[in-house]
């Protein structure tokens, strides 16, 4: 799946932003966490490649996104998104992490 980022600067203040309608619907909060990996020799950033797994509530996603190109003022990058179980990366052949490492011999660390 590719992800269109679109950032804003907001000079009036995010309550104004609120209030101009540009965002259809009511906004909401939630707390989450999010916990990002890397190898100890930083192999994914070197690549351009970031994991995290973000948990909120119970529920834990790990999102794995490659480098952004910019095209016409957007960032777009491929992303791999998938529900998981505990706080430690699931690693397939569904992404390009095991392009990059060898899960067997390199484990993960936790970056922040």
């Amino acid at each position: 799946m590719d992800e269109v980022e679109l950032k804003l600067l907001v000079v009036d203040g995010p309550e104004r932003f609120a209030a101009s309608g540009f965002l259809p619907g009511k906004g909401r909060t939630a707390r989450q966490r999010s916990t990002y990996f890397d190898t100890a020799d930083g192999a994914l950033s070197a690549a351009g490649v970031s994991l995290r797994i973000r948990q909120v509530g119970t529920d834990r996603t790990q999102t794995i996104k490659s480098s952004a190109s910019l095209s016409a003022g957007l960032f777009v990058r491929s992303e791999w998104t998938k529900p998981v179980n505990g706080g430690l990366p699931v690693i397939d052949d569904e992404t390009p992490v095991t392009k990059l490492i060898d899960p067997a011999t390199d484990p993960f660390q936790r970056a922040f």
